[in-house]
């Protein structure tokens, strides 16, 4: 008998450049920006949903999948910590690199991801902010879904076919519960996808920072059940 299969969306916390514009004009990678320490406590409090939101659906097997931009990052660390799993770097959940976002596509260099060694990102994962405590973070990119990111401007059309590429990869392993932190259109076009056997067409106009989208299914014959609908109300509790 297959166990319940859980998958949970989740878009990154509060970000440096949200509160201070000026924040990329000293920054050594202004294409990379780290959460607040606001954006730390809400990626806090959306672990502690989401280690409740697994047990309930009976644990089990669960993948932390993380874009590779340090937001998304740093926002899956204590997600990771609270499951017992590694972050694992997924491109295919990465930003959507459209010109509404990049006056030029981001470079590889652009990224921490790409300018560091695992070891040194998980080390610098692991004390994220100055006034908060060191803790280890595991981080791997073993087998992702989606091989990179685009290497120049993608169109909507392409955007949105990346990320239910993502989908459809996690609906062919049943047997195993996903967490994806993502950015808003991934939020939006994930929650979309999981949604699409319901009886009318579900569409995302709002993905608020740390919203969380979970479904469950029984097994793979089933369709998926909406318990969580782009929702932040753990953030305000």
């Amino acid at each position: 008998m297959e166990p319940r299969q859980f998958v949970a969306v989740v878009r990154h916390g509060d970000r440096a450049d949200m509160n201070d514009p000026s924040w990329e004009t000293t920054a050594e990678k202004p294409r990379d920006t780290p959460l607040t320490l606001k954006g730390h406590k809400m990626a806090e409090k959306t672990a502690a949903l989401l280690k409740t939101l697994h047990v309930s659906c009976g644990g089990g097997p669960v993948r932390v999948l993380s874009s590779p931009f340090q937001r998304c990052l740093q926002t899956s660390a204590p997600i990771s910590r609270a499951l017992g799993v590694p972050v694992e770097v997924e491109p295919g959940l990465g930003e959507a690199i459209l010109p509404a976002f990049f006056s030029s596509p981001p470079a590889t260099e652009d990224l921490w991801f790409n300018s560091v060694t695992i070891e040194e990102l998980a080390a610098m994962l692991g004390r994220p902010h100055d006034s908060l405590p060191a803790d280890p973070v595991q981080l791997c990119m073993s087998h992702p879904l989606v091989e990179r990111l685009p290497c120049g401007f993608e169109t909507v059309g392409s955007l949105f076919a990346r990320y239910q590429q993502v989908g459809t990869a996690v609906e062919s392993t049943p047997g195993t519960s996903y967490v994806l932190v993502t950015h808003g259109y991934g939020v939006q076009v994930l929650t979309e996808f999981f949604s699409r056997m319901e009886a009318e067409e579900v569409l995302v106009t709002n993905t608020p920072l740390c919203c969380v989208s979970s479904f469950v299914r029984a097994n793979s014959k089933s369709h998926w059940t909406n318990h969580l609908f782009c929702s932040d109300k753990h953030i305000s509790d």
